[in-house]
């Protein structure tokens, strides 16, 4: 689903991912709260990433700052309001 609501394009770069060769869009879903750290496994946690930005969310020196943003991408398309800066 969280495919779906991307249409396949990364929800932090906005990069459309690459096509398959059968045609089909390839991106990456990438969990907000990680199942390891007892994030849910439902849509309202996941976002889609390019596999650029999915590795930097995991590898990246700046992956604290990427959670934040990924927090804030989600609260957007959740509707709820962000507090504070």
């Amino acid at each position: 689903m969280a495919m779906v609501r991307s249409s396949g394009t990364c929800e932090l770069c906005g990069k459309k991912g690459f096509r398959t060769r059968n045609g089909a869009i390839f991106a990456e879903v990438h969990h907000i709260v990680a199942l390891k750290d007892e994030g849910p496994d439902e849509l309202s946690n996941l976002i889609v990433l390019c596999p650029d930005d999915h590795r930097r969310a995991h590898h990246g020196d700046d992956a604290v700052e990427l959670q934040q943003a990924f927090v804030k991408i989600r609260n957007t398309k959740n509707g709820v309001m962000a507090t504070g800066s």
